[in-house]
C-alpha cells in the first residue's frame, strides 16, 4: 500500500493533486545569503550533514523548478550578472527535497555611494520589459532597509522574494511612473504571506507611485492615516524609493522610478478586511450571509459586475468567476437579496425606521465616517469610483476601506481646487457627495445627517484638529524631503508657481487647503455651546457656564442624555439654560447642544438636501473626585489574538470570529478608588467611558472591555467585570493602544507586537503585563509575558493556583468531590450534564477560609444522571 501513495510539496485542495514523489529529502545550503554585487560573486552549494549520498544536488538559474533533468552541481558557481538560484535534492528513485533560493543583484558602480533615509526596494524581471496591466509577470524584489538612519545598496537585504508585479490603475496605468500590483510569492509560483517593513503578513501588496496630480507624495498616506486614527482600516503604508531593472543588465541609477508607498492591497484578511472566508460548502444562512468584498468601481479587465439596489456593483472577494460559478450560486443569491432588499429599504416610505429601513442593513457610524473622510478631502471621484464595502457575515453592509485620493486635497487636478464648496464648480464636477445614490437617501434622513454632524464636530476637537493635520503632514514631509529631490529629478513633476514652485510650498498648501475646507465644513453647522470649566475633575460647588458663540438656546441634560429628540425636536429631559451658573453638587454628565432657528446652510441642489437646526453635543463629565493620573491605571491584560471558535461556540453562532472573543484588562495600579468615567481608550480599538453610568475602581480591581460581550460572556465568564464593548479590533500584528482624559492628557500610551511571544499571537494565551510603575511606548517586550494559562485569566490577575482533586466517589447514591483548597482562596463547584451546552450550573459556592484547607462537596443529584462532569473556578 506505501507504494501507492506520494508527498506532494503544494497542496491541492479540491483540485485535481500536484505530482507526488515516493520521497522527501533534505534541503540544500548556500554558503551565501542573498545579497548584491560589482563584477562577480561566487556560490556554492552543499548537502546537509543528514542528506542521503546518493541524492545530487540538481539547480536552475531561469526560474524553472528544478528536477532530475535540470543542471546537476559540481563546482563553485561564479555569477557575473543578477541571477536567482534555484536548487533541490533529487534522489536516482525519484525522491525529491524541498527547493531553496537565493536571489544574487548585480549592482553598477554608480550605485556605490546612492543611500536613502527611506528603505529602497529593488524589482528585477530580468529585461522582460514593462510590467503588463493583465497577468503577474515574474520577477524578483529585495528590501533594504536603512540601519543607523540610512540604506545603501551594499547593505543586507532585508527581505527577498520571487513576485508577480503588474501594472494598475485604469486611467493611470499607461504612464512612465505605474503604479504596481505586487504578489509575493514562493519558489512554484504560489502565494506567500510576508511581512515587509513592519507590516502585517500577507501576500498582495500595492507599490503607489504619486505622480503628476499628488505634488506632495502622501495623499493616499495621508488620508489613510487619519482614517485608521478615526477607527477607520485603511491601507498601511510605508514610503520607499524603487529601483526596477526591466532591460536586463546590472542595476544601475537608471533604473530609479522615484518615490512610492508600499501599501496593503485591500484584501480579505484579519489584519486588513476581516470578513470570513467563505466556501462551496456553505448554501444557506448564516454562512452566506457574508463575507463578501464588493466596490463600485470601473470592472477589472475580464470582469462586468452585476446590478444591485439600483447600482453597478463589482466583486472582490471573493472574485467574479468564483462567484458566478454554480458551486457559488447559494453565496450569489444571499447577496443579491440583501443588497436589493437594502434598497428597497433605502427607497421605502418607512426609510428612516432604524428596525425596517436602511439602518437595518448599513452600518450607519462607518457610513458617516467614510463620507466624512471623502468630503474632507474633496476626493472628486469619492464613493462613484473606487468606492470599496464590504459584508460581514451575519452583519451589516460597511462602506470601506478609502481608497485612491490622489486627486484630492487640492491637487493639479483642477477639480479640487476651491475647498469653499461642496460640490466641484470645474469640469465634470466630480462626485455629488450627498445626491449620490444610496447616500441621497440617508442625508434625506434628518437623524442621519444630526449624527453626520456631531461625529465631525467631537472629530474636529481631536483627529481633525489642525494641531493633528499638521503633526501627520509634517511628520510624512520630513520622511520626503530628501527623497523628493531625486524624485523630481527622474520626473520633472515641478511645484506649481502658484505655491512658490517648491515641495515647502506644496505641503504649505495642502495644509492651508485642508483648514479652509475645515472652516467651510464647520460653517455649514451650528457650533457647539462652549463651557468656562473644562471636563474632568472639579472642586465640590464648581460653577459651570455655557455660552453659544452665534446665539440661539442652550439646552441639555446632566444625566448624560441627549436634549435632542430623534427627528429633531426637543427631550422632555431638556433644562433650558437661562444663564445661571450650573452647580457641581455632584458628580455630573453635561450634555448640551444649541439650537438656533434661523440657522441656514448650503442646501439643495449638489448641496446637502437637509440643514439641521442643532448643534453637535458637548459631553462634560465632571467629576468631584479625582482623575487617574499617569501610573494610576493598567493595561494589565491584552488578548489580541485569541482562539478561533470552538465547533460547540459555532453551533451557538456560526458567525464567530477569533476576534469576537479578545478583550482588554485594566488594572488600579494606585492606593485610591479612581473614577474612570470621561477616560477614553483609542489606538487600535476605541472605548469611551462616558457612556452608561460611572465607572469607579478599587485599589488593584480590574474592569474588562471586549470585542463582543455575548462570545466573551460565553467563553469566559458571564460574571466577571465586563463594563462594555470597543469598537474596533485589536491587530493581530500589534499596535498602539492609549488612555486619555477628557482634556487631551494621556494617562497611559503603550506598544505591542506579535512576534514578542508566538504563544499570543492565535495559540491562546494572552499578554500580562509585568508590574511597573508607568506603562509607556518604550518599554517593549520586556514588561510583558504570556499568561500562565489558555484563554488568559480575564478579570484576574495571573497567577497559578494549584486546587488538587482528590477523590470523586460515589457514597450513598451521590457524588462526593473532595479537593483542597488554598488559603484566602474562594471557589464555586459547577456542573453540566452535556459539554455542548456553554452554560454550567451551580452546585456550591465555597468560601475563603484563613487557612489551606479540604473541601468536600456533595452532588446529590447526580447519581442517576449517566454523564456529569465537574469544573472548580476560582474567581
Amino acid at each position: 500500500a506505501k507504494d501507492k501513495y506520494g508527498f506532494m510539496f503544494q497542496p491541492s485542495p479540491g483540485k485535481r493533486n500536484n505530482e507526488t514523489v515516493p520521497s522527501v529529502e533534505d534541503g540544500v545550503l548556500f554558503t551565501k545569503p542573498s545579497q548584491t554585487f560589482r563584477t562577480s560573486l561566487q556560490i556554492d552549494l552543499t548537502k546537509q550533514e543528514t542528506a542521503n549520498p546518493d541524492s545530487k544536488i540538481h539547480y536552475t538559474t531561469d526560474g524553472s523548478i528544478p528536477n532530475e533533468t535540470s543542471q546537476v552541481y559540481v563546482n563553485t558557481l561564479t555569477l557575473r550578472d543578477t541571477t536567482s538560484i534555484k536548487a533541490r535534492l533529487i534522489h536516482p528513485e525519484g525522491g525529491m527535497g524541498p527547493i531553496s533560493s537565493e536571489t544574487y543583484f548585480e549592482l553598477q558602480s554608480n550605485l556605490a555611494n546612492r543611500s536613502s533615509n527611506l528603505p529602497l526596494i529593488i524589482l528585477e524581471n530580468y529585461g522582460s520589459g514593462k510590467p503588463p496591466s493583465g497577468d503577474y509577470q515574474t520577477a524578483s524584489m529585495a528590501i533594504i532597509e536603512p540601519s543607523n538612519g540610512r540604506g545603501r545598496f551594499q547593505d543586507s537585504l532585508t527581505v527577498v522574494s520571487q513576485v508577480g508585479i503588474k501594472t494598475r490603475g485604469s486611467s493611470t496605468g499607461g504612464r512612465s511612473k505605474a503604479s504596481l500590483s505586487m504578489e509575493m510569492q514562493d519558489e512554484f509560483g504560489q502565494d506567500k504571506n510576508l511581512s515587509l517593513i513592519g507590516m502585517p503578513n500577507e501576500s498582495d501588496w500595492v507599490l503607489w507611485g504619486p505622480y503628476n496630480f499628488d505634488l506632495t507624495l502622501m495623499h493616499n498616506p495621508f488620508i489613510y492615516e487619519l482614517s485608521r486614527q478615526i477607527g477607520r482600516y485603511a491601507p498601511r503604508t510605508r514610503f520607499v524609493e524603487l529601483y526596477m531593472n526591466t532591460g536586463g543588465g546590472a542595476l544601475s541609477t537608471a533604473d530609479y522610478y522615484g518615490v512610492y508607498a508600499l501599501m496593503e492591497k485591500i484584501d480579505r484578511d484579519s489584519d486588513r478586511v476581516d470578513v470570513e472566508k467563505i466556501f462551496s460548502e456553505h448554501k444557506s444562512s448564516p454562512e452566506v450571509s457574508g463575507g463578501y468584498i464588493l466596490k463600485i468601481d470601473r470592472a477589472d479587465p475580464g470582469d462586468s459586475g452585476f446590478s444591485a439596489a439600483g447600482q453597478g456593483i463589482k466583486y472582490v472577494y471573493p472574485k467574479e468567476e468564483q462567484m458566478e460559478s454554480n458551486e457559488f450560486d447559494s453565496h450569489e443569491k444571499a447577496l443579491r437579496k440583501f443588497l436589493n432588499d437594502m434598497g428597497t429599504s433605502l427607497n421605502a416610505s418607512y426609510f428612516r425606521d432604524p428596525n425596517r429601513g436602511y439602518a437595518k442593513y448599513i452600518d450607519v457610524d462607518a457610513a458617516i465616517d467614510h463620507h466624512l473622510l471623502n468630503v474632507l478631502a474633496f476626493n472628486v471621484d469619492a464613493l462613484r469610483l473606487s468606492g470599496y464595502m464590504h459584508i460581514p457575515r451575519g452583519g451589516k453592509l460597511v462602506f470601506g476601506p478609502i481608497w485612491d485620493f490622489d486627486r484630492a486635497l487640492g491637487s493639479t487636478d483642477g477639480r479640487d481646487n476651491n475647498p469653499r464648496t461642496w460640490r466641484s464648480q470645474t469640469g465634470d464636477r466630480g462626485t455629488d457627495f450627498f445626491n449620490y445614490p444610496w447616500w441621497n437617501r440617508m442625508f434625506k434622513d434628518i437623524d442621519f445627517f444630526q449624527k453626520y454632524i456631531d461625529r465631525f464636530q467631537s472629530l474636529r476637537q481631536s483627529q481633525f484638529s489642525n494641531t493633528n493635520i499638521n503633526s501627520i503632514i509634517d511628520g510624512m514631509a520630513d520622511e520626503l524631503r530628501e527623497a523628493q529631490k531625486r524624485n523630481l529629478s527622474k520626473w520633472n513633476q515641478r511645484p506649481r508657481s502658484t505655491y512658490g514652485g517648491t515641495y515647502d510650498g506644496e505641503i504649505q498648501h495642502m495644509k492651508t487647503w485642508l483648514s479652509r475646507r475645515i472652516t467651510f465644513m464647520e460653517q455649514q453647522f451650528i457650533d457647539p455651546p462652549e463651557a468656562n470649566v473644562p471636563a474632568g475633575f472639579v472642586n465640590l460647588n464648581t460653577s459651570i457656564s455655557l455660552k453659544s458663540p452665534e446665539g440661539g438656546n442652550i439646552y441639555y441634560t446632566l444625566d448624560g442624555t441627549d436634549p435632542r429628540k430623534l427627528g429633531g425636536g426637543l427631550s422632555t429631559k431638556a433644562i433650558l439654560y437661562k444663564n445661571s451658573p450650573i452647580l457641581v453638587r455632584e458628580s455630573i454628565f453635561l450634555t448640551a447642544r444649541v439650537q438656533k432657528s434661523t440657522h441656514r446652510s448650503l442646501t439643495g441642489s449638489n448641496n446637502p438636501p437637509l440643514s439641521s437646526k442643532w448643534s453637535g453635543p458637548i459631553k462634560n463629565f465632571y467629576s468631584i473626585a479625582p482623575t487617574p493620573k499617569k501610573g494610576d491605571l493598567v493595561l494589565s491584560e491584552i488578548h489580541y489574538h485569541p482562539l478561533d471558535p470552538t465547533q460547540a461556540e459555532m453551533i451557538i453562532d456560526p458567525t464567530l470570529k477569533s476576534s469576537d472573543f479578545e478583550f482588554l484588562e485594566i488594572l488600579n495600579n494606585s492606593e485610591k478608588t479612581l473614577n474612570l468615567s470621561g477616560l477614553t481608550i483609542s489606538g487600535e480599538v476605541r472605548f469611551s467611558f462616558l457612556e452608561g453610568t460611572n465607572k469607579t475602581l478599587e485599589p488593584e480591581d480590574r474592569f474588562l472591555i471586549a470585542g463582543n460581550a455575548v462570545a466573551f460572556a460565553r467563553r469566559y465568564d458571564s460574571n466577571l467585570p465586563l463594563i462594555g464593548e470597543f469598537n474596533g479590533k485589536l491587530n493581530n500584528g500589534g499596535g498602539n493602544l492609549q488612555i486619555t482624559d477628557q482634556r487631551g492628557e494621556i494617562i497611559l500610551s503603550l506598544n505591542y507586537l506579535d512576534d514578542w511571544f508566538p504563544a499570543t499571537d492565535g495559540q491562546g494565551y494572552s499578554l500580562v503585563a509585568k508590574p511597573v510603575i508607568i506603562q509607556n511606548e518604550q518599554q517593549g517586550k520586556a514588561a510583558w509575558r504570556p499568561s500562565i494559562d489558555i484563554d488568559g485569566s480575564p478579570g484576574l490577575a495571573d497567577k497559578r493556583t494549584l486546587v488538587t482533586i482528590k477523590k470523586i466517589r460515589l457514597k450513598q447514591n451521590q457524588v462526593e468531590l473532595v479537593f483542597n483548597l488554598p488559603k484566602a482562596q474562594s471557589a464555586e463547584v459547577q456542573f453540566t450534564d452535556n459539554l455542548m451546552q456553554t452554560k454550567w450550573k451551580l452546585l456550591e459556592v465555597i468560601e475563603a477560609k484563613a487557612n489551606d484547607s479540604e473541601v468536600s462537596v456533595i452532588d446529590k443529584d447526580a447519581a442517576n444522571k449517566g454523564f456529569r462532569f465537574y469544573k472548580i473556578m476560582l474567581p
